[in-house]
């Protein structure tokens, strides 16, 4: 479920569950570099905004009803 969320590089870092050295890199790499932080906590922002505020999660979930109820 957070893949679908967070696309890597671009909202966020994803590594392979259970992958500590992979978590390691991700984390570090995070660490010492403030323009990835940055660019990373824009993006992520602007996602959460137009995809999961709560006007967007109620427009999905009427059209979703629509779709199961009047079809």
């Amino acid at each position: 479920a957070i893949s679908s969320a967070i696309t890597h590089e671009e909202s966020g870092l994803l590594t392979p569950p259970g992958d500590v050295q992979s978590l390691a890199a991700a984390l570090t790499r995070i660490a010492l570099d403030p323009d990835l932080r940055q660019r990373l906590g824009q993006n992520a922002r602007r996602r959460i905004e137009r995809d999961f505020s709560l006007d967007a999660c109620s427009n999905r979930f009427c059209d979703y009803l629509s779709q199961v109820y009047f079809q």
